[in-house]
């Protein structure tokens, strides 16, 4: 007799099918492989933790963040400047700015 998952290992497996499918998406080879190691890395790191992740506007939002911080050149008129990244994403100057400003490490001491 073939015993159910349980809830963690299904969200496991889970997890690594959707990352496979990703990584074969991009053209990855050994995809499975691949996305079984990381997706154990991430239970051994995270693993007894409860966390929110994040779907929708809140991970919408927070990608369209991180991409802002990437291409940002460091300049205002620039090619990757904040007018064309304003434009780009459809934001306002400030709400640029305010991004970027968010993502800054600053050194203390």
């Amino acid at each position: 007799m073939t015993e159910k998952p349980n809830r963690a290992e299904s969200l496991l497996s889970e997890m690594s099918e959707l990352i496979a499918s990703e990584l074969a998406a991009h053209g990855i080879t050994q995809a499975g492989e691949l996305a079984a190691a990381c997706v154990g890395r991430l239970a051994k790191a995270l693993g007894g933790c409860q966390f929110y992740l994040p779907r929708g506007v809140a991970l919408e939002r927070h990608l369209r963040d991180l991409a802002i911080r990437q291409e940002h050149d460091g300049t205002h008129d620039g090619a990757n400047g904040i007018l064309s990244l304003a434009k780009r994403h459809n934001l306002s100057e400030l709400t640029v700015y305010r991004i970027l400003s968010k993502g800054r490490i600053t050194n203390v001491g």
